[in-house]
């Protein structure tokens, strides 16, 4: 057996003493937003969003004692840790949380320093700030504080109280997301009697997530790594670091469910043989904000009212021809059948592409049309963030098919409305399909005679530089018709020439 973690130990008679007053934990969960275990996150969903976690690991060999360079055997061989966590959001830039451990520890094959049995850890609480700006990167602060709740002498808890202060950053993009977490914790120095004091301790981890499934399935990994630094203090087993590999999954919109798997990168105190990660995670986000009351008005009598006219039902809107896909509808362009996307995607399906096509005809053929905005809308099943950016991804989508369409890039641009404009309410599939949707709407309208427009001809598309060719602008409106003649007005028709068949007169 050749475990990865040490612990280097010049062992004296009464080590045990203090000795095992340490907490050896190497990976603590966060229970962040898309993150994975281990590594915190700068990430923070909707004010009230509650995140309730139960995360379990099973640890081989987490602390190996070695004399001299041999190993003496494995104070701790097999752990079992439970994490119960509960996280809050406070505002768009605030989050709190707390983190009880426990542990079942069994197998030690060095009984001076053994710390079997069932075991409960130190309490951990602390909060996040993040300034909430727009963007795909995000940074900030966090603080814990540790708290000696945790048994000592059995290698789960330190008997004394902790800060950990540190910085998060992030980066979202492409259906990559990439987390830094650097923190310092600080303690009271402390001599351990082995060949390891405990003073104050870098920490850090970088985690990395892919989407491959938006919102349902994501590949994780990352490193999680920490270093003493008391100067001219004994080192050895001081810098563990760990690899941890895994995937979320999201059963149902209220459910995170994260496996890992982990091993030891080098020699280090808390670094295992093997770390098996599964944690399940609940998360309650606050309901939409309810419309605004109606004002009651009380009357006291009212007086005698006549029966009410007969109601005429409206008429029904103008039917769409045979082969119409869109049109013009005062200030906007309404196509027919909504622009239809992949499950979670910004990818337009083929049935689709007919009516953008459509569009840019429609476009090609109306000369008042200045300029055009494509706005993305989505329904609230995600987080705030999730849907702005997956509603200005497909409102991108739509510009870039009509550019490919031959429509200036200047006569048109793109915007996202997250799910802050719903077109209904309700909870069903029929309500939420309605609010993911796609709609045109002209900026402004172009003036007879308006030369604003660009010219068209040969052009790149700008995303891969393919050759396109532009529409050329459309032709001023066409004047109105005159006007009928008054009643009272002769109307003079020219008499036709029967050998030329044209009016006399006309050339």
């Amino acid at each position: 057996m050749t475990p990865a973690p040490l612990l280097l130990l010049a062992l004296l008679p009464a080590a045990r003493a203090t000795g095992a007053a340490m907490d050896t934990e190497l990976v603590r969960p966060t229970l962040s937003a898309g993150t994975l275990p281990g590594v915190d996150g700068p990430w923070i969903e909707a004010p009230g969003t509650l995140r309730m976690g139960v995360v379990t690991q099973y640890e081989r060999d987490p602390l190996v004692l070695y004399e001299r360079g041999d190993e003496a055997g494995t104070v701790v061989t097999h752990r079992q840790a439970l994490h119960l966590g509960l996280a809050l959001d406070l505002g768009r830039g605030a989050a709190a949380r707390v983190v009880l451990p426990a542990a079942l520890q069994w197998g030690s094959e060095v009984p001076s320093l053994a710390g079997d049995g069932a075991l409960l850890g130190d309490l951990r609480a602390g909060f996040r700030l993040v300034p909430p700006l727009d963007g795909p990167a995000r940074a900030g602060l966090r603080a814990d504080v540790i708290l000696p709740t945790g048994a000592r002498e059995a290698w789960v808890g330190e008997g004394t109280p902790r800060a950990d202060l540190g910085l998060v950053a992030g980066l979202r993009g492409a259906g990559l997301d990439a987390a830094v977490d650097l923190g310092l914790q600080v303690r009271a120095p402390r001599q351990t009697e082995v060949d390891l004091d405990l003073g104050q301790e870098l920490h850090g981890g970088l985690g990395l997530r892919a989407q491959v499934w938006p919102e349902r399935v994501a590949l994780t990994g990352g490193v999680v790594a920490r270093a003493g630094l008391t100067p001219g203090a004994p080192t050895g087993g001081a810098f563990p670091a760990e690899l941890l590999t895994g995937v979320q999954l999201w059963p149902g919109r209220d459910l995170q469910l994260d496996l890992d798997l982990g091993k030891g990168l080098s020699a280090g105190y808390g670094t295992t043989e093997l770390r098996a990660v599964a944690g399940l995670t609940w998360i309650r986000r606050p309901p939409p904000p309810p419309p605004p009351a109606l004002p009651v008005v009380t009357v006291e009598e009212l007086p005698d009212l006549p029966a009410a006219p007969a109601v005429t039902p409206p008429e029904p809107g103008p039917t769409w021809k045979e082969g119409e896909l869109a049109r013009v509808e005062q200030e906007r362009i309404v196509i027919r059948q909504p622009i239809q996307f992949a499950y979670n995607t910004d990818r337009i399906l083929p049935d689709s592409l007919p009516t953008l096509a459509f569009v840019a005809r429609v476009l090609a053929q109306e000369p008042s049309v200045g300029h055009l905005v494509i706005e993305g809308h989505a329904s609230d099943e995600g987080s705030h963030d999730y849907n702005y950016r997956l509603s200005i991804d497909r409102a991108r989508a739509v510009w870039e098919a009509l550019v490919a369409e031959g429509v200036h890039p200047d006569r048109i641009s793109f915007r996202g409305m997250g799910e802050v404009v719903p077109v209904g309410s309700g909870a069903d599939e029929a309500a939420l399909a309605a609010n993911r949707r796609v709609e045109l709407r002209i900026a402004w309208r172009r003036a007879p005679g308006d030369d604003a427009l660009p010219p068209g001809g040969a052009g790149l598309l700008p995303w891969n530089g393919q050759p396109v060719q532009i529409q050329a602008p459309p032709p001023d409106p066409l004047p109105a018709p005159p006007p009928p003649p008054a009643e009272d007005e002769e109307l003079v028709v020219p008499a036709l020439d029967p050998r030329l068949g044209q009016p006399e007169g006309a050339p």
